[in-house]
């Protein structure tokens, strides 16, 4: 037989997301919860020969009613497939969430349980409320890790300029570390502030994966740490002049525009997470698991997607603006 390599494909996951506001108020996602809204999903998931995949929940305690080929009680329920196309995609989200799903800005510092972001939320309840999740299986007679090797994240579909607004403070500090003046065009890319994260089991236990875009001049990327004592160098030479993260972008201009820091800021720590996939980081471990009928190997991989309202890039800017999300998992290549 001629020796194949194996591969895992979910080629292109693309997700379209806009920012809503729930009111008029000037300074909306720091004052009200803001919601953001899933308009489009265009999705091609595909799988190689050997490997089968589907989009759903199992073992979920549904009324009789609610049951259906994305909420089911066994793993051999769902609908097991080599494709899941845009339309599966937007069907399960209605038939899981409803036609008309929302979902708000949230934080989180494990990229596993969330809290709601709202004017002095810091301890406020977890909430899976406002997150999207898909849950994706994995099934196969040979294959048995999973590598996320691509993620890619715009707020422009093609090449088109990125959105931009004219700072209204007589000055701030954008992300960048430099000082911007009234009347400044800042330019704003509402998936900055976006993150994506699998948790799948992976040889022994359950880990999880973050991921942010990389840093450009327009993006500080976040990781972790207290908002207050994380630092940003802005020269990376000049030792003294470093900026804390809480006194960058949205958070200084909401300062300068309101006079007040958001409530909670000094004790915010957000997740950990990577920019760089490199050629793939393994991600999930299938297991010897006779529930399969017909393969060998299964397990479940569970994506999180949410808005980072901590992230100084979740200004009140990227209201109603749009986020394209694509990644790709993959198995291992065997000779």
């Amino acid at each position: 037989m001629t020796k194949v390599s194996r591969k895992l494909l979910l080629s292109i996951m693309a997700v379209i997301l806009t920012v809503i506001a729930l009111g008029t108020t000037t300074f909306a996602w720091f004052t009200i919860t803001n919601v953001a809204n899933l308009n489009q999903f265009q999705t091609r998931i595909a799988s190689d020969e050997g490997i089968e995949i589907a989009l759903g929940n199992v073992n979920v305690a549904f009324e009789e009613g609610d049951l259906n080929k994305y909420n089911v009680r066994n793993i051999t329920d769902l609908s097991w497939v080599t494709t899941i196309t845009t339309e599966d995609v937007e069907e399960y989200i209605e038939l899981t969430y409803g036609a008309d799903y929302r979902f708000e800005h949230l934080t989180s510092t494990n990229g596993t349980s969330f809290n709601p972001f709202i004017s002095g939320s810091v301890g406020a309840s977890p909430t899976t409320d406002g997150l999207l999740q898909l849950p994706l299986h994995f099934r196969s007679a040979d294959v048995t890790s999973v590598l996320w090797t691509d993620a890619s994240l715009s707020g422009v579909e093609t090449t088109e300029p990125l959105p931009q607004w004219v700072s209204d403070v007589d000055s701030f500090t954008d992300v960048d570390g430099v000082v911007k003046p009234l009347g400044t065009n800042i330019t704003v890319d509402p998936s900055n502030a976006m993150r994506v994260s699998v948790t799948g089991f992976l040889t022994s236990a359950d880990a999880t994966l973050v991921y942010e875009k990389p840093a450009d001049a327009n993006n500080l990327v976040l990781n972790t740490g207290n908002l207050s004592t994380t630092m940003l160098d802005p020269d990376d030479q000049v030792v003294g002049d470093e900026i804390a993260y809480s006194d960058l972008g949205a958070h200084s201009y909401y300062l300068e525009k309101t006079g007040l820091e958001p409530i909670g800021i000094d004790a915010a720590t957000t997740v950990g997470t990577t920019t760089d996939l490199g050629t793939g980081i393994e991600v999930l471990t299938l297991v010897d698991d006779a529930r399969v009928s017909g393969m060998t190997y299964y397990n479940t991989l569970l994506v999180n997607i949410w808005i980072e309202g901590w992230d100084p890039n979740a200004y009140n800017a990227i209201l109603d603006k749009f986020v394209f999300l694509s990644f790709r998992f993959e198995g291992p290549s065997q000779d």
